[in-house]
């Protein structure tokens, strides 16, 4: 009798009573004749689950028998930090690719870059399950000893991008510094400022003594004019269309921040204190009420700087890792970005301003953060699959540093702080920076 066998996919193996028959065709079916009576069916395909079922072929019916192969996969997302590290799993290169798919089993996670300590890690993949990982590199590291004349000169050290990265007066050792080139820049009231290239090599020390030369002249110093502001001063703005007044702060490096979060109602009493919370903010999107911790939801990508509406933008991370196609890098760049939506004069940290702040607490966890004079809480952030809260006792800030596809924010909980770069379409905490 004629026999239609549907699989649905071309090229599946079709084995009968243990004999191989043949595969489909490029429409997923394989047609065969086969005498009445019952038959045990076996169909096999590369990636998919095998299925074995029983049939019975008559003389006076269609005979015909369809079935659906399941996908024989599971699925790794892996973020790295920095951003172009090698990602290999079982010695083969994934790099630059975030989200792959798995057959299931165990693999070795291996992620390296030059100048960084490399990661390691066995996992499994489950079938029809998802795995995250969030890898950040640690540098290798090396320290500074430093010495100057004049002996109360100010002293920073800028990163590669021209970033500050430390900042001290006078002698200093600056230990566990991530190896790589440095510029020193040094300055003294009356003396001429120097800017010296330093490199710091993996495991050692470096010295370096530096004698400044006089000015010829002294440039008088600045008298603040009454009335001028001063940190601990109070900030009025308008936030979400009302007049809102937030106190100010100075905490590492002199810098001054805001008190509370963007949104928050009060200070923090607590690392748990909800009315200081505040809101969540996509990256880059301005105060349009996305940021509500209830508000409404939308899977529209937008266009667009202003999406025109006040709901979280989920998206399916196999399609877009942003609120916005495409990406818009300025969006929260300094004061003058395009949705700033800190107060006049104030902007997001960089990412090596938020590293400064959290290397001047005593614990570099969700304690020290709150211990801290800017009283940090730990909000958690929205999902960006389905815009649910996530990570409530956790602190997730975002600074205005991009990275590839994402940008930086800062993390800590119970284990210690670390800086990610991270999926625009997440929703995160604003502390916000004078400029």
């Amino acid at each position: 009798m004629p026999v239609r066998i549907s699989a649905g996919l071309p090229g599946t193996a079709v084995t009968i009573d243990g004999t191989l028959r043949g595969e489909t065709d490029d429409s997923g079916i394989l047609g065969l004749f086969l005498y009445p009576g019952q038959y045990s069916i076996d169909l096999q395909r590369s990636g998919y689950l095998a299925l074995s079922r029983t049939i019975t072929v008559t003389d006076d019916g269609e005979n015909r028998f369809e079935y659906t192969l399941q996908r024989n996969v599971g699925r790794l997302v892996v973020q790295v930090t920095p951003g172009d590290a090698r990602v290999e799993l079982n010695r083969q290169d994934y790099s630059g690719q975030p989200r792959v798919e798995l057959a299931p089993g165990r693999y070795r996670l291996d992620v390296s870059r030059e100048g960084y300590e490399p990661y390691s890690e066995s996992i499994e993949i489950i079938l029809d399950e998802e795995l995250s990982r969030t890898v950040l590199l640690e540098p290798h590291r090396g320290s500074l000893q430093f010495s100057v004349v004049p002996g109360d000169a100010q002293v920073r050290l800028l990163g590669s991008g021209g970033q500050v990265m430390q900042s001290w007066s006078g002698v200093n050792i600056v230990r566990e510094l991530p190896a790589g080139s440095y510029t020193l820049e040094v300055s003294a009231t009356g003396w001429q400022t120097r800017r010296q290239q330093v490199v710091i090599a993996r495991d050692q020390r470096t010295e370096v003594h530096a004698e400044l030369e006089r000015a010829e002249t002294r440039q008088p110093t600045p008298v603040a004019q009454a009335g001028a502001f001063q940190c601990g001063d109070p900030v009025t703005f308008t936030y979400g269309g009302n007049q809102v007044t937030y106190g100010t702060v100075v905490s590492a490096n002199n810098r001054c921040w805001l008190d509370r979060n963007l949104g928050a109602s009060r200070v923090a009493r607590s690392r748990s204190d909800s009315q200081a919370y505040g809101d969540l903010f996509q990256w880059g999107r301005a105060a349009d009420g996305h940021q509500k911790r209830n508000s409404n939801t939308i899977s529209t990508v937008s266009n667009s700087d202003q999406p025109g509406h006040n709901s979280f933008i989920i998206t399916n991370i196999d399609a877009y890792w942003d609120w916005r196609n495409p990406q818009n890098n300025d969006l929260w760049h300094g004061v003058n970005g395009t949705n700033n939506p800190c107060p006049a004069g104030y902007r997001l940290p960089t990412d090596a301003e938020w590293e400064s702040e959290w290397k001047s607490w005593r614990r570099n966890n969700r304690r020290g953060a709150f211990a801290s004079p800017l009283k940090l809480p730990v909000a958690g952030r929205r999902d960006f699959g389905d815009g649910s809260l996530d990570g409530v006792g956790a602190g997730f800030y975002w600074s205005g540093t991009v990275s590839d596809f994402g940008a930086q924010g800062m993390i800590f909980a119970s284990s210690p702080v670390s800086i990610f770069n991270l999926l625009r379409v997440y929703g995160q905490s604003i502390r916000c920076i004078k400029d």
